[in-house]
C-alpha cells in the first residue's frame, strides 16, 4: 500500500499520508469479499476517505488506496488527462491482480 501511496504522490503530484487503515470480511467462505478502508490527508490537510472491495484483501486494500487517491486529485482539480491517465493504468494493474489470484485459487483446488 505505501508503495502505491508514493508511486502516485511522485508520478502525479497527488501526496497524501494513510492516516488509518480498517478491513473486515463480508459473507464467509468462498464467496466472502474483503473490504478495506483509508483515511488520508494531503499535504493541503485536506481528509479522504477510500473503499475497497475484492475477494483478495490486498488488492481491496490497493482499490482503497486507488480510491482515495482519485477524491484527492478531484479535490485539488489537478491535471485531469494525467490523472484519468493513471487511474486507467492503476485499474488495469488491479484487475491483473485479481486474475492471478483467481488463478491461484484454481490451481490449489
Amino acid at each position: 500500500m505505501a508503495a502505491l501511496v508514493a508511486e502516485f504522490g511522485d508520478r502525479v503530484g497527488g501526496s497524501f499520508d494513510v492516516l488509518d487503515y480498517a478491513e473486515h470480511a463480508i459473507g464467509k467462505g468462498a464467496n466472502a469479499q474483503a473490504v478495506a478502508y483509508v483515511e488520508t490527508v494531503s499535504t493541503a490537510n485536506t481528509v479522504k476517505w477510500g473503499l475497497g472491495t475484492d475477494p483478495n484483501i490486498t488488492t481491496a486494500s490497493l482499490r482503497a488506496v486507488l480510491s482515495a487517491f482519485e477524491r484527492h486529485l478531484v479535490a485539488s482539480a489537478a491535471r485531469p488527462q494525467t490523472i484519468a491517465t493513471y487511474v486507467r493504468i492503476a485499474r488495469a494493474f488491479l484487475l491483473f491482480l485479481g486474475d492471478r489470484a483467481l488463478e491461484h485459487a484454481e490451481q490449489a483446488d
